[in-house]
């Protein structure tokens, strides 16, 4: 038996927190003690862990376990594959090369971090190996229905109305390639919503016939920085572009705060 602390700085997002265990997941700071072991999960540089770079100095071994393309640091043991859909799906590799099966609930969560990595297997990081894992996980007893229910089938008023604000703010430039959706803090006061919940809209943008790039400004609480989502068809290299202002992603997936 181990002890585990679960941490995750910005906690659970409302629309996730029917899985199993959600509860059990802090979002207080790593307490002053040494680790055996940390494992880092999904984060390609300091900056996504929400912690300090002192982490290694809590811990005998750190792990990172990342499929981004812009990894930008290295831990003591890395297992970062950009060519995976989610770190859920290399999380499945290490139970097949241990020979384990997950149980209905580890595999709930890992079928549901593969579903919203590829946005439902709509997205280009979408392969031939992410169906396979997501084939091989509803074995378990993954209930499909659930899952797919409470991320994309679920929305309360308010989160609706935030929509139709996106929905209303939508423009294009560069001659219909590029659209864009752009939220205010008033925009979030009205609907009494949060940054949390604009979960999906940023694919509203992208359903525009023509379109090549489609971006989501994202006003912070602070009014001071806005945060941006980008999103491309395959051709074209966003993570480009979100690193130039600091940020990082994918290559058809990024994003920055500007």
């Amino acid at each position: 038996k181990k002890d585990v602390t679960a941490v995750s700085t910005g906690g659970v997002p409302k629309y996730l927190q029917f899985l199993p265990f959600s509860k059990r997941i802090s979002i207080r700071l790593l307490p002053a003690s040494v680790f055996d072991a940390v494992f880092i999960l999904d984060c390609p540089n300091w900056g996504r862990t929400g912690i300090s770079k002192n982490l290694q100095a809590l811990s005998k071994s750190v792990i990172k376990i990342d499929h981004h393309k812009d990894n930008a640091f290295s831990a003591d043991v890395n297992l970062t594959d950009a060519s995976a859909s989610s770190a859920a799906e290399l999380i499945y590799m290490i139970f097949l090369r241990l020979k384990m099966k997950p149980t209905r609930e580890e595999a709930s969560s890992l079928y549901t971090g593969i579903v919203t990595d590829t946005y439902n297997f709509t997205q280009l990081n979408t392969t031939s190996q992410s169906h396979i894992v997501a084939s091989d996980l509803l074995a378990f007893g993954v209930n499909q229905y659930e899952i797919n229910k409470n991320v994309y089938g679920s929305y309360p008023v308010s989160v609706l109305k935030l929509r139709g604000a996106a929905l209303s703010s939508i423009k294009t430039t560069a001659n219909g390639k590029v659209s864009y959706i752009s939220l205010s803090l008033k925009d979030f006061d009205k609907t009494k919503t949060t940054a949390e919940d604009t979960e999906g809209i940023i694919n509203f943008a992208g359903m525009i016939p023509g379109v090549e790039v489609w971006i989501l400004f994202k006003e912070m609480p602070s009014g001071k920085n806005v945060k941006v989502g980008l999103r491309s068809v395959s051709y074209v290299d966003v993570n480009k572009i979100a690193a130039f202002f600091g940020g990082g992603g994918h290559k058809n997936a990024a994003g920055c705060v500007v």
